[in-house]
């Protein structure tokens, strides 16, 4: 009895402090059920801006936590699950009204597929947290991580808005992008990675030389000024980018490992 009441007087004098990461984990959950209803009535387009804020929302809630010295156990499973939610089934449900639905059972089917090896890699990430894998694994993911498969799992779907914004000239290449046969490939693809054990670029400890700051401030504010005026074409450019990385970084990851090996 006394261990209950002991209980109930932490949870009152619980600071507000402590609650605000799960509260933001919350809204990444909220815009995630958001974006499902606005797939449903076919608005894509804030749709991918729900999914969007989301996915701000999971890059906040862990750094919050740690600022504010009010990391959980109930913090990191909210996480785990808003994170299959928002990057796993709203992403697998926007494909499938979009465009997966003309394909009969198949499209479910690579729908659902999708969604599970999203929820694959979570689980992965979840029992490889107390790992401690060797140094080369630092710039590094095993597998794309579930914003990564989200954002290019959502290409094709960013890249018909911009054409279909072009008017009737666009019309064609809007109307072939938005077929079963790109949006399987996207599900396809994308699930493939995010289960698969192929490292993908972390930025977490990249560091950028000095000399290189202006560069990449330049760089940087020159892609924040064509998405005021190109949005899905910027974004969904970054999205193809992100995509043929991959090749690039298994090479980085495999010459890493190797001078890892010599040392």
């Amino acid at each position: 009895m006394n261990e209950i009441e002991e209980n109930k007087t932490s949870l009152k004098d619980l600071p507000i402090s402590k609650v605000i990461p799960n509260m933001i984990t919350m809204t990444a959950a909220a815009a995630g059920m958001t974006s499902i209803r606005l797939s449903a009535d076919g608005n894509w387009s804030l749709a991918i801006i729900a999914i969007m804020i989301a996915a701000v929302c999971d890059g906040l809630d862990g750094r919050v936590a740690r600022m504010l010295n009010a990391q959980s156990k109930i913090g990191a499973e909210l996480d785990s699950l808003c994170d299959f939610l928002n990057f796993g089934v709203a992403p697998a449900l926007l494909m499938f009204f979009w465009s997966m639905k003309n394909a009969v059972g198949i499209g479910w089917v690579l729908c659902i597929a999708y969604a599970m090896c999203c929820l694959f890699r979570l689980a992965r990430f979840n029992t490889m947290m107390n790992e401690n894998p060797p140094s080369y694994w630092d710039y590094f993911f095993v597998g794309l991580p579930a914003p990564g498969g989200a954002l290019v799992v959502l290409m094709p779907v960013m890249l018909y808005l911009y054409f279909l914004k072009q008017g009737e000239d666009y019309a064609y290449i809007a109307n072939s992008i938005r077929s079963v046969w790109v949006g399987s490939f996207a599900l396809f693809i994308s699930g493939f990675l995010m289960a698969s054990r192929i490292p993908t670029m972390s930025l977490k400890k990249l560091k950028i030389k000095a000399k290189y700051m202006l560069p990449c401030l330049f760089l940087f504010a020159l892609i924040a000024g064509f998405l005021f005026t190109d949005f899905w074409l910027v974004l969904g450019s970054i999205s193809a980018v992100y995509l043929l990385s991959v090749p690039a970084t298994v090479i980085l990851f495999l010459k890493l490992k190797s001078k890892y090996k010599e040392n």
